[in-house]
């Protein structure tokens, strides 16, 4: 979960009004730590880690620079493009970091790109994925939780953006200066060395403005519900194995169809 306490841009300054909420930017942070009690207090027979990097991105003398190449620890060169962009170059070392634990699935979290909420607003957090299986199961737990997820594409033309560099393995920034939260995720795909991985972008959904009757105004908090409702649905998994990945949840409901899995709005993760 990006932990990034302040974002001011660092020497890519942002305008006052876009650091109005900065502060909330290490809401992906957040959002793993709370998973992470509920999962505890709910005794959830499952074997999850998590990682948190933590920072602040202010200017200053040892902030670092446009062109400035740093090497990641899975030995990539990375080519800082914007310091703007503060959010690849958070989770690119934590993505890589992740792989040694040889997970089942890797998911990071964060406020990544404004872009994500001129597209979708409030309504959803978009989510970038390699494995239709991993997305099902997001995109399951998202309809029972009602905290929105929405898939966007994935394609090799992303990719080529931040790998086709002259001075550096990859780039956090798309030469054009357009298809910033695909960029986003293709740079982070670099870090992660299996088809088990996916992104969600949660900028959108960082603040609520009174709209959402159950949110009280402020920092959100989301998607905390649908990650939750995701650990429970692999604990179900894990404790019914051959069953459809659809209808693990709900297989000891007697009059659960799993045609239509949103026909009954229950969950293993019982309130």
């Amino acid at each position: 979960g990006k932990g990034m306490t302040f974002n001011s841009g660092g020497l890519c300054l942002k305008t006052r009004e876009e650091m109005k909420h900065m502060r909330g930017d290490m809401a992906g942070a957040a959002v793993v730590v709370a998973a992470f009690k509920a999962m505890s207090n709910l005794g959830l027979p499952i074997n999850v880690r998590g990682l948190i990097p933590l920072c602040e991105n202010m200017p200053g003398a040892s902030a670092s620079r446009p062109g400035d190449i740093i090497k990641a620890i899975n030995g990539k060169s990375i080519l800082v493009g914007d310091r703007y962009f503060d959010g690849q170059m958070m989770l690119s070392d934590t993505l890589a970091y992740a792989n040694k634990y040889e997970p089942k699935y890797i998911i990071d979290v964060g406020t990544m790109t404004k872009e994500m909420e001129q597209t979708l607003g409030s309504t959803a957090s978009g989510v970038y994925t390699n494995n239709e299986k991993l997305w099902q199961l997001l995109k399951t737990a998202s309809a029972h939780s009602g905290d929105r997820f929405w898939k966007f594409p994935h394609w090799n033309i992303y990719s080529n953006e931040v790998t086709d560099q002259v001075v550096a393995d990859i780039s956090n920034m798309t030469r054009g200066g357009t298809g910033i939260s695909s960029i986003a995720a293709a740079f982070l795909r670099q870090f992660v060395v299996k088809n088990n991985w996916a992104h969600i972008d949660t900028y959108g959904i960082m603040r609520e403005d009174g709209k959402t009757p159950y949110l009280r105004r402020g920092m959100s908090g989301r998607p905390t519900r649908t990650i939750i409702e995701f650990l429970g649905q692999l604990a179900c998994l894990s404790s019914e194995r051959g069953v459809d990945p659809k209808e693990a949840c709900y297989a000891k409901e007697s009059n659960y169809n799993p045609s239509n899995p949103q026909e009954k709005d229950a969950s293993c993760v019982k309130n």
